[in-house]
């Protein structure tokens, strides 16, 4: 009986983590404001890992440096994030 239970956890837990996954997708205006580590350096276009992803990305100003931190400040067609260099370096 209690591997049912815990069966039944799991598979509530694989719902929950799809549905947050895929509610980002297809609303990525909800990433606004959250942190991310740039992949590369660019300013034009590059790669960041935000929410366990990669994701396009483009700087708001200036250049931005492999593994820096930086913040999503908007979201451009195409999916691609705008960042701009985080607060608390």
């Amino acid at each position: 009986m209690g591997w049912i239970v815990v069966i039944l956890l799991v598979i509530a837990l694989v719902v929950l983590w799809l549905g947050r996954s895929l509610s980002t997708k297809d609303d990525p205006t909800g990433m606004i404001g959250l942190e991310a580590i740039a992949e590369e350096t660019f300013s034009q276009e590059g790669m960041v890992f935000v929410r366990g992803e990669l994701w396009r990305a483009t700087a708001e100003r200036g250049i931005v440096q492999k593994g820096q931190r930086v913040v999503v400040t908007g979201v451009r067609p195409g999916l691609m994030l705008v960042v701009e260099g985080a607060k608390s370096q």
